[in-house]
């Protein structure tokens, strides 16, 4: 309930995301960027922003990314 370990795993969530094919399929990957979309719904923003600042610059912008790329390709079905 305290969500201390959320930065921790949001963190790998990122590395996983960051290293391409290397360490998940393209159906791990969506169901990665699905969990991520539901914290973000259900979390209190001030967990969220925390979580985000404790990760890497590079961590950030590869969840931009996929998250930016998801969102494209939902509106696309």
């Amino acid at each position: 309930p305290n969500n201390q370990n959320l930065p921790k795993i949001v963190s790998v969530f990122a590395e996983v995301l960051c290293t391409g094919k290397d360490l998940a399929t393209e159906q791990t990957a969506s169901r990665v960027i699905n969990l991520l979309r539901q914290l973000q719904q259900t979390l209190p923003p001030a967990t969220l922003a925390s979580t985000w600042s404790s990760l890497q610059p590079q961590q950030q912008i590869a969840l931009q990314s996929f998250y930016h790329r998801s969102v494209l390709d939902h509106d696309k079905i």
